[in-house]
């Protein structure tokens, strides 16, 4: 599991790239 900051990072990131629904799936695959 990523750390607080790698986590910040690449959500902020993945946020700026991809829809949330797509964020929500990607979350709901790694937790």
């Amino acid at each position: 599991m990523p750390t607080s900051q790698t986590w910040s990072y690449m959500k902020s990131h993945i946020d700026a790239t991809v829809p949330d629904r797509v964020l929500d799936t990607y979350i709901g695959i790694t937790y």
